[in-house]
């Protein structure tokens, strides 16, 4: 599973759009057309989906939400 399948980007943490995401190094950047001022950002946030970033131990991430200030 690619992680842009599964990182989702939204402007209100109710709406959340598929977000295109690029990584540089260890950061990830995380955009789409469909927001204009994305603030909140989730990755695998759903029953079925399995992490797609991994740790340098090759172990998936959690699932997670974030917020922007």
């Amino acid at each position: 599973m690619e992680i842009f399948k599964i990182s989702e980007i939204s402007n209100d943490n109710i709406n959340f759009f598929p977000a295109d995401v690029n990584i540089d190094e260890c950061l990830l950047y995380l955009s789409s057309d469909l927001v204009s001022n994305p603030k909140y950002v989730r990755h695998a946030w759903s029953d079925i989906a399995t992490g797609a970033i991994f740790n340098s131990q090759k172990i998936p991430i959690s699932t997670f939400i974030l917020s922007a200030k």
